[in-house]
Formats: structure tokens, C-alpha cells, sequence
């Protein structure tokens, strides 16, 4: 598993879904989060944090469509 970054899975959805399910399987495991290796850590949290902002944006959009910007 190779490290990505919050941008790079921003502009790629299949990537980010890929490693999403990855975390689901790892999140579902009954080891503690502090025995998971590093990269599954950063890649989960950067999948976390491309959902957070595309919904973030979304919410921006429709705020600025409903106010007629």
C-alpha cells in the first residue's frame, strides 16, 4: 500500500473509494488502532479528510446557490 494525500484522493474518486473500503476492513478488525501500520493510519485519515472537504465544498455551493451568487 502506497501513502496518498488528501489532494491527490480529492481529484480521484476510484482511488478513493479503493482505499476507503481498505479502511472499513481495517476499522472492522478487532486490533487497536495503535497497532496499525503507519501508512494505513495516513491514508485513512486522508480518505477522511477528501470526504470532509468535498462535502464541505458541496455545502459551500449549495449555501452560495441559495443566496443567488
Amino acid at each position: 500500500m502506497t501513502l496518498h494525500n488528501v489532494t491527490e484522493l480529492v481529484e480521484n474518486a476510484p482511488l478513493r473509494d479503493e482505499l476507503d473500503a481498505e479502511c472499513a476492513k481495517w476499522k472492522g478488525s478487532q486490533r487497536p488502532p495503535m497497532s496499525w501500520p503507519s501508512v494505513v493510519v495516513q491514508n485513512c485519515n486522508s480518505v477522511d479528510g477528501a470526504k470532509q472537504f468535498i462535502r464541505s465544498k458541496k455545502d459551500i455551493e449549495e449555501l452560495r446557490k441559495g443566496m443567488g451568487i
